[in-house]
This record gives structure tokens, sequence and C-alpha cells, in this order.
């Protein structure tokens, strides 16, 4: 997509000093047309920050993630810091008085000071630094954390010089000192970051293209427009970010699926999109490929999987509420010009926020854009969903009942076991009724040093068992890409969605599974959904199980017939009681992020297998 670009930058690429995307602390004008709520906010957060010390980043809290597995305890100091930094410089923009001047400098000074911006979580990728759980100074790497925070001090270099300059000159020396030797002189010099994907790097194995690339890039390219000085290496600079990005594009299909989930789409897609606007105001507009179809396929990824409100499908590690950025998704419909994905992020915007106090919210593109671009004050109107998404590319497939979020909703997926952000969930599937949870994927917890380590399938809410898949003559599915669905059919009209898979590759030879169809068909004349397991064993030992996860405690009305409330309306679950029996099982949440999604408890729904016959068919039907 930027093949045409490649070697025609030069005269393109605009110069530092005449880089100017938003503006700076001068444009008084400008700054003073800030949303008055906005600007509440922004000083209500400063202020606060005014009354608080600098949290320390100590080596012992560092060692945490690997001496106990915790890392959230350095992290939400990290996140403070740099918080911190934002609201006290927009609040001085805003203001221009001068009274948070000299605390900025101090986080400022603070952030420089850091032995390192890498994250403890990201440590074993450092060379040298692998067994002892500290950075080992003169290393250098740039992951997720560096590139951000690199980013950030160089939109405060760009909003703030004079002002900064005005204190001491070696504020501004000290940042550009950190941003060049942290991120853009290894950027320019090195291709062994295994984000790169670059052909020489042998560090790419146990990998996947992911978020990392482009919400790296996107904050490199920040870091070279506001700081770098050499044309040259602006240019090269430009030209490599754009090289890169090209492998992540070329990584998705041509309907734009994300496998990593709603939650990571802010940080793929959305990232992507952040880079390419710098890409494009860092070259005067010269370069530009949002019409592409594929850059606006992978935009609406994010709508089509919306449940409703806020509700997300939550595949992978994600949760069904996911922390969304929706001036982000709008702004995204914008830059695409499809209208329909700008309302739903504008209409989900005006309905939940943005959340500015949230100490993620870090001084940058999406947060100059909101506060200053056109699109966020549009009015939002009406969108609609479509009946039926299918992303072939990930196998996953959406039906609705309606084009809102009335009645029923089916969301199942195929794939494999090695997918990023993987669960062990292949023929799985969630079921929603008037936007209400009635079968549920749990997601994922706080991360420790086992999220993304060897020991990650030890954790339940990654195995299949607590999926909405069977269980076959006692064994769970199992991880790996060679773990597969194999799609069988998918059918859509007018009035039936339908989903046929072969799960029976996704568990292990132990399992004695020849063939396991699952068909997932949702029915607009019946108001129904109906899950299907055609199977054949080589056999069985009496041990096949049908799980389903549920929010509410089903209840058995009479044999073959369960009840869920839903809200205020109540589900009924058919099946054949001559063929399957029921077991509850109470899972009693502790993790905070799951109780923060679903409470303090959920429910696993187990339908036995009476019978040991090799080959058979279950149907349980939702009406």
């Amino acid at each position: 997509m930027f093949e045409t670009y490649f070697g025609n930058l030069k005269g393109h690429v605009v110069d530092k000093k005449l880089f100017h995307p938003y503006p700076t602390i001068q444009e008084r004008n400008l700054w003073k047309h800030v949303r008055k709520e906005d600007k509440a906010v922004i000083r209500e957060k400063a202020e606060a920050y005014l009354k608080t010390p600098i949290q320390p980043l100590r080596a012992s809290t560092y060692l945490e993630r690997y001496k106990i597995g915790n890392r959230q305890n350095f992290e939400d100091i990290y996140h403070v810091r740099r918080h911190r930094l934002s609201m006290l410089t927009l609040a001085e923009c805003i203001e221009h008085r001068g009274r948070y001047t000299t605390a900025i400098m101090d986080i400022i000074w603070s952030i420089c000071e850091e032995s390192t911006w890498v994250y403890p979580a990201h440590l074993n990728q450092v060379p040298d630094t692998e067994d002892c759980g500290l950075h080992v100074v003169g290393t250098t790497y740039i992951d997720l954390m560096v590139a951000e925070t690199g980013a950030l001090l160089s939109w405060v270099y760009y909003v703030l010089q004079t002002t900064l300059d005005n204190e001491s000159v070696a504020v501004t020396y000290r940042i550009h000192d950190a941003v060049n030797k942290r991120v853009i002189k290894p950027f320019l010099e090195r291709n062994d970051y295994w984000w790169m994907w670059h052909e020489d790097s042998k560090k790419t194995a146990g990998h996947h293209i992911n978020n990392w690339t482009p919400w790296i890039l996107s904050n490199i390219s920040a870091c070279i427009a506001f700081m770098e000085g050499d044309h040259a290496k602006r240019v090269s600079g430009i030209e490599k970010i754009m090289s890169i990005l090209t492998i992540f594009i070329n990584h998705y299909d041509d309907d734009g699926g994300c496998d990593e989930g709603p939650s990571y789409w802010g940080h793929a897609g959305g990232s992507l999109l952040d880079a390419l606007d710098i890409i494009n105001k860092v070259t005067d507009g010269y370069v530009n490929i949002y019409h592409e179809e594929r850059i606006k396929q992978i935009g609406r990824f994010i709508k089509a999987v919306n449940i409703g409100g806020n509700q997300f499908v939550n595949f992978a590690d994600s949760l069904p509420i996911p922390s969304m950025d929706y001036p982000l998704v709008a702004r995204y419909g914008f830059a695409i010009q499809d209208d329909d994905l700008m309302h739903f992020g504008l209409t989900l915007y005006k309905r939940y926020g943005y959340d500015m106090t949230h100490t993620r919210c870090h001084l940058g593109l999406r947060l100059m854009a909101y506060l200053f671009d056109a699109y966020t004050d549009k009015a939002s109107s009406d969108f609609k969903f479509n009946l039926t998404e299918w992303f072939e590319s990930i196998q996953v497939f959406i039906a609705r009942e309606h084009e809102d979020q009335r009645g029923l909703l089916v969301a199942v997926k195929g794939g494999h076991n090695d997918e990023s952000h993987n669960h062990n969930d292949v023929g799985h599937m969630i079921v929603y009724a008037n936007g209400y949870p009635l079968f549920i994927d749990v997601g994922v917890g706080v991360y420790t040093s086992k999220t993304f380590g060897e020991s990650r399938y030890d954790i339940w809410t990654m195995q299949s068992a607590y999926h909405n898949v069977p269980i076959i003559n006692g064994r769970n599915q199992q991880q790996g890409a060679s773990f597969k669905a194999s799609i069988k059919d998918v059918h859509i009209n007018e009035h039936v969605s339908e989903f046929i898979c072969d799960i029976s590759k996704a568990y292990p030879k132990e399992a004695k599974v020849i063939r396991w169809e699952r068909c997932i068909r949702l029915d607009r004349k019946k108001h129904t959904i109906s899950i299907k397991d055609d199977y054949a064993l080589e056999e069985n030992n009496g041990h096949v199980t049908l799980v389903f996860m549920t929010l509410q405690k089903p209840v058995l009305l009479s044999p073959g017939i369960m009840t869920m409330e839903c809200q205020q309306e109540i589900r009924k679950m058919v099946y054949d009681p001559n063929q399957l029996i029921v077991e509850i099982e109470e899972i009693k949440l502790e993790d905070m992020k799951l109780v923060g999604a679903w409470g303090q408890m959920v429910y696993r729904l187990k339908l036995k297998h009476i019978s040991c016959k090799r080959c058979g068919t279950s149907t349980v039907t939702i009406k």
C-alpha cells in the first residue's frame, strides 16, 4: 500500500521546525476554545497532582514481577507519573500562568532519570536481563512503554518548549537526549527487535504479528516528527515505519478481522490509524492510504463486534465491557469517510464519555485530536448493525436477530489455539438476549507473570473446560496452531444465519474423536438460536459433556427445559432429557478484573451425555 511512496519522501517530509499538527501553548485563542467540561477535568486532576508528591519507582517494586509474579504495583505508579505529566502540561496550556511549570519540570526530570522505561513484564525480551529481574544499565530495548514514554515527552516538548526553555534549556535538552538515546537512535540503527519483523531478526520465534507493531510505531513516529532535526534521518525513519507497518497491514485479510479481540483493537487497528495520521501530517498530506479497502475494514471491525451499548464480543484477552476510546473510533470513521462508523463512535462517546482521569490517558495524538479536531463536536445520528458478520480470516461469525441490540445475538469462533492472546476456545460461542448475557466468555483476569508465560494454560480462564465447548472423553482442547477448526459451511439469508465447523482437531488424540461438527443457527422467524453437535468417536468412555458458562444461575423448570432470567424477561434453554443430564457448578470470582466484569459469581452449566454411543447428535435451543 505504501509502495508508490518509497523513495519519494525526501521532498515531502516536513522539517522539524515546520511540523505543526496542533496548537502549542502560545496559541492562546485555540486553547481558550477547549470545551469547558474538559478544562474542568484537566484542572481538577492537575490540582490534585500539585498537592501530592511524585511517587518513586523502586527497584524492589520492579522486582516484584520477577519474584512473586506481581506486575501491577509497578505499572500503577509508572502510569500515574506519566498521567501526572500529561494533566499538568494540559493545565498549563489552558491556564498559561506558570502555576504548573515547576511541577512539570520536576516530573519530566524524574521520568528522564528512570533507569529504564521498559515494563517489568517485558524484561525477558531484553538481552542479558532475563535472569536478574532488573534492567541492566547499558542495554537498550524498545518495548510498548519505551515508545509511549518517548512520545509523551516529545508531545510535551512540542507544546511547551518555550515555557520550559524560560525555566532552563537543560530541561528540553534532557528530553531530547532521553528520547534520542532510548527511542530514535536504536530504532534507526537496530533491526533485531522482534516486532520489526525484519528478515534478519532471529527473535521473532514464539511471537505473533500483533498490536506491538503499530502501537510502538505510532509512538516512534511522533518521536521522529517532533524531535529529529536531521532531515535525512526524518525521511529514513518515516520510510522504516512505513516498511514495518506494511508487514502488519499485510498480516490482515481484506475483511479486517482482528484476532486479538476488541480490547486490543485500540492498540492494533487504532494504533495503525494513529501511525497513519502522523505519517500523513508529517508528509503534509502526501502519504494517504485511508481509501484502501483493507484499512477501512480494519476500522469497521470494532463496530461489527459490538453487541450493543458498551458491550463487545470478548473473544481472546478481552472483557465484555473493555476500556474503549470512542473518540478514536469516531476519528477512524471520519478518516475513512465512513459515516456509519463515525456515528457509532460519536454515539457511544456521547453516552459513555471520554475518561481523561484514567492514568493510561497520556498526552499524545489521541488526546490532542479529541480536544481540537472538529469531528468530536459533530452531532451523532442513528447507525445500524449488519444482521450477519463473517470474518473468514479469523473464523469469527456474528448473527443478530435485529439491526440493533433487540432480540438474540450469537457470536461463534472457529480458528485455532495459537492465536494472539489465545484461549483454548475453538467452537466457542456467546449468546446475548436484548443486550444481556446468557452464555458468556469469562474473559481474562489481572495480568500476572503467568499470563504470557509457560504457565498460561494453568489459568482456568484460558482453558477450554471453562468455555462453551464440549469435553470429549474427559479431554479438553490443547494449545497450538494444529489444534483448529475446519469450516464446513456458512449459510446466510434474510431469515437464517448458520455457521458449521468441525472442531475435532482441536482435541488431542486421547479424546478419540473422529468428527465433532457444531452447527450454530440463528432463526429470525422462530426467534431461536440452536447449537447442534453431530459427533463420531472412536470410543466413548462415558465422559462426554457440553459446557455452557452463564452469568445467571439456570433453573430447571422441567426435564428438558431450563430457564435463565434475562433482566425482566425469561429465556428458555431446551434440550433432550433422554440424552443429557444437568449439573450446575458455582464459580466464585476473586480476581478483581473478573469481579468488575461479572460480579461475584458465574456458573458452569454441564450437560452430560447419558449414553455411551460412539455416534450421535444433540441439540440445545435458546428461545
